[in-house]
């Protein structure tokens, strides 16, 4: 099995952060002018209808454009310095764009629409605690709540980027609870060809508790270069039947380092896990992560490891498994949409195991919606196809399996730093060999408090 943890959200439930992507060129409000200072159309002048038809279409280079040909005549106009001064920013031209609102802010302080966009500006261009002080003001005159939304994902990437810059602990504690139709991932059937299964290798259900913690240190040594170390540990206690209760703790340390859109990590991973409080294993590895932004809100990711798995059952379940994967990110009003696909294969160290020596593929795809302040709806679908390289030693032939897993929830924010997860999920595996067939359905509840 793949090793999830190792993986960029590759078949994660639901995202721990909304933001993925840099806000530099998220719309804040619609295109067009604040009554404040706007005249009816039909007595603007003629260069500035067609500048807020453009505007109006998405066309900002052509806008950009226009109002760099006639700047020298229309500038002073304050319609055509906004629509002029948007169209800068939309293009990138973040600094062009911030001398333009801070004219227009001086000359009309009243006027919020001209505010907010001199502090997209300045955050574009980094001046943070600047644009954080301009976003403020804006807030103070209760602007729609749509509005406050975008503005209060801008404060919190500048407190997140602040935070970035000092040495700081951050984590959660999670505890929850459910029912789980499948603890072993075991076939249904009792039988199989001449051999009669003993009751630990068919499916069994149980309710079961579950704990979860994990903390993170972050140590940034510049601008541009941070280090940080995460501990998180997960217990699953069954209570119908403890055999196979498991307990993981994990260990990842990386250097990350940051320029402009790009983003680089490498580090290194250990996992061990106890099955009903035996060893059972341990995998350590390497990874290196590159992340790039698309502008305004596309991201992408692309990852490879090596992972050196240790059984401490059976020698023959010793192997290193190399992974590569990508991740498309698409930030899209409040709907996040996750797109993942990578493979890896898995060879065995001893001779005894070349029947589990195998090449894999997954992909996968998870809809998140910011429904409200308080309320996060998730979907996800998820897809694992195995390929055995050599034939089973009992069955004779080479092993397929091919996996699907369907889920959805709901996280709610009880309180500031207290989240509320529901959760369900289906998974079936189809295989060429019976024994290895098996479905499951899980149904939790978590209760999450983040420090």
């Amino acid at each position: 099995m793949i090793n999830a943890s190792a993986l960029p959200s590759v078949f994660s439930s639901r995202a721990r952060q909304w933001i993925v992507t840099p806000l530099t060129l998220i719309c804040l409000w619609s295109p067009q002018l604040n009554a404040q200072t706007s005249t009816p159309p039909n007595q603007r002048s003629p260069i500035v209808r067609q500048l807020a038809e453009l505007i109006e279409r998405q066309e900002h280079a052509k806008a950009h454009e226009l109002a760099m040909q006639h700047v020298a005549s229309e500038e002073g106009d304050p319609e055509f310095d906004f629509y002029y001064g948007l169209a800068a920013l939309e293009m990138g031209h973040a600094e062009e764009a911030s001398f333009v609102f801070e004219r227009l802010v001086a000359l009309h302080p009243e006027n919020d629409r001209f505010r907010l966009e001199y502090a997209r500006a300045l955050y574009q261009i980094k001046r943070h605690e600047e644009a954080e002080k301009q976003f403020r003001l804006v807030l103070e005159h209760n602007p729609p709540t749509a509005v406050v939304g975008n503005i209060e994902r801008f404060i919190d990437h500048i407190v997140e980027q602040r935070n970035d810059t000092i040495k700081r602990w951050e984590g959660f504690v999670e505890i929850g609870g459910g029912y789980d139709s499948n603890i072993n991932n075991a076939t249904g059937d009792r039988i199989i060809g001449l051999f009669e299964l003993p009751d630990s290798a068919v499916e069994m259900d149980s309710s079961y508790l579950s704990a979860r913690t994990q903390a993170k240190y972050h140590w940034p040594f510049s601008q541009r270069n941070r280090a940080f170390v995460q501990l998180q540990s997960e217990h699953k206690h069954n209570t119908e039947n403890s055999d196979f209760d498991l307990d993981t703790l994990g260990l990842t340390t990386a250097w990350v380092h940051q320029r402009g859109a790009e983003q680089f990590q490498a580090g290194l991973q250990y996992q061990h896990t106890w099955l009903d409080g035996e060893a059972y294993q341990r995998s350590s590895g390497v990874f290196g992560q590159w992340r790039h932004y698309w502008g305004t809100q596309i991201a992408t990711t692309l990852y490879s490891g090596l992972v050196d798995k240790h059984s401490f059952q059976l020698d023959e379940l010793n192997a290193w498994q190399p992974v590569v994967s990508a991740q498309l990110q698409v930030l899209d009003g409040n709907f996040l949409h996750q797109f993942s696909l990578g493979g890896g294969t898995e060879t065995p160290r001893s001779s005894s195991g070349r029947h589990l020596a195998k090449d894999f593929t997954f992909a996968g795809y998870q809809l998140l919606w910011q429904a409200s302040e308080l309320w996060q709806p998730y979907a996800g679908v998820s897809a694992f196809k195995g390929r055995y390289k050599d034939e089973h030693p009992v069955f004779g032939e080479r092993r397929k399996d091919d996996a699907y897993q369907f889920s959805i929830g709901v996280t709610n924010r009880l309180a500031e730093n207290l989240n509320l997860t529901l959760e369900t999920s289906y998974t079936d595996n189809d295989s060429n060999l019976s024994l290895y067939e098996y479905t499951r359905w899980r149904v939790e509840a978590r209760l999450q408090r983040v420090f």
